[in-house]
C-alpha cells in the first residue's frame, strides 16, 4: 500500500470523519509530506523539501479509498499552478517557482467543481547551488521513499529510475534531488541503480534491505507492557566493516513509550543468513493504539559524474 510505504511504519491509529477542510504537513528525511482532508476524503501530496525561487519542481498526490472517486485534482503552489501533466491520470504535478518567491507559498488543493480540500504552506529555502554529480545512496528501504541528490532538471515525468529491472516511481523531484518510492518487488541486497534523463544518465551502488515492525498487540491498556521487534534483511554479502543505520521512532509518545526514548539509533552488521533483530520494550501510557515509525539511513552515498546522452 503506498501511503504505509510512505510512511514507513506499524499503525494501529483510527481516522475520523472531518468536519471542514483540515490540513497537516510533515518534513520528512528529504522530502515534504502535506495532508488535505475534507468530506470527500484524503489527499497526500509529496513534494521536494528544498524549493528555492526559480526551480522547476515536481510532486505526486495520493487519494485515499475515498479521494479515489474525486476527479480532476488541481494543486496550486502559490500562484503557480499544476495543471495535469498529457500523460492521463497521471498523479503527478509540475510547477514553476516564481524567481521572487519567498519566504514561504501557499499549496492548496481543490477541483473545478469548487471543492476545496484546504491550504498550507511551504518554506522556500535561499538559494542553493545544483550538485554537478549524482549521489547514490548506500542503503535504501524497500516500500518506502528515497532520496538520490543530484543535478536534476525538477521535471520528475522525464526521470527514469530502476534496479535489477524493476522501476522506482519518481514521486517528487528538485533541481538537487529525486525522491523515488522504492517498490516492494524490489531484489534485496547489493545492486546497481540506474538513473536517465533525456540529456544525461548515470549509475550507482546502493544496497536495498527489507525492514520488517511487528508488535504482539496494536492496542494496550494503561501500564500494560508489550514489545516491538525490527527485523531487517538484505545484509548478506555486506562487508564486516560497514553497519545500516535502523532509526526507530515511537509515533505516539503520548500513548506508550520505548525503554525511555523517542528515538532509538540501531546499527546493523552482516549475518550468516543476512538478517539482523532488535525486540524492544514497550509500556502504555494510557489506554490506546499506537504507532511505530523506522527509517533507513542512506549514508554518506557514492558520487558518480553523469554521462551525456547524444540526441
Amino acid at each position: 500500500m503506498v501511503f504505509a510505504a510512505i510512511l514507513g511504519c506499524l499503525a494501529f491509529a483510527q481516522q475520523g470523519e472531518a468536519t471542514g477542510p483540515t490540513t497537516t504537513i510533515k518534513e520528512e528525511p528529504g522530502f515534504l509530506r502535506a495532508t488535505f482532508t475534507c468530506a470527500k476524503g484524503t489527499i497526500t501530496v509529496i513534494l521536494p523539501s528544498d524549493i528555492n525561487p526559480g526551480d522547476t519542481i515536481s510532486g505526486t498526490f495520493f487519494p485515499d479509498a475515498k479521494a479515489k472517486e474525486v476527479t480532476d485534482v488541481q494543486i496550486d503552489l502559490g500562484k503557480a499552478h499544476g495543471p495535469p501533466p498529457e500523460i492521463a491520470n497521471s498523479p503527478r504535478r509540475k510547477w514553476d517557482v516564481p524567481a521572487d518567491a519567498g519566504p514561504r507559498l501557499s499549496l492548496t488543493v481543490w477541483t473545478t467543481d469548487g471543492t476545496s480540500f484546504g491550504t498550507t504552506y511551504v518554506n522556500v529555502s535561499n538559494k542553493k547551488p545544483k550538485p554537478t554529480q549524482f549521489n547514490f545512496p548506500n542503503f535504501l528501504r524497500i516500500g518506502a521513499t528515497a532520496v538520490i541528490n543530484g543535478p536534476f532538471d525538477g521535471d520528475a515525468e522525464n526521470t527514469v529510475v530502476k534496479s535489477t529491472g524493476v522501476e522506482c516511481a519518481v514521486v517528487a523531484e528538485s533541481p538537487r534531488n529525486a525522491i523515488v518510492l522504492v517498490p516492494s518487488s524490489m531484489k534485496m541486497g547489493q545492486n546497481t541503480v540506474e538513473l536517465s534523463e533525456p540529456k544525461q544518465k548515470a549509475e550507482g551502488p546502493s544496497r536495498f534491505l527489507s525492514v520488517h515492525i511487528s508488535s504482539p498487540k496494536g492496542s494496550l491498556s494503561r501500564g500494560e507492557v508489550s514489545t516491538v521487534t525490527v527485523k531487517v534483511d538484505g545484509l548478506l554479502g555486506m562487508p564486516a566493516t560497514q553497519s545500516a543505520m535502523i532509526v526507530l521512532e515511537n509515533m505516539s509518545p503520548k500513548v506508550i513509550d520505548i525503554e525511555g526514548k523517542q528515538k532509538h539509533f540501531l546499527f546493523a552488521k552482516a549475518t550468516e543468513d543476512g538478517t539482523y533483530s532488535w525486540t524492544l520494550g514497550i509500556t502504555s501510557l494510557i489506554n490506546g493504539k499506537f504507532a511505530v515509525g523506522a527509517y533507513v539511513d542512506p549514508g554518506p552515498g557514492t558520487k558518480v559524474d553523469p554521462t551525456k546522452i547524444d540526441l
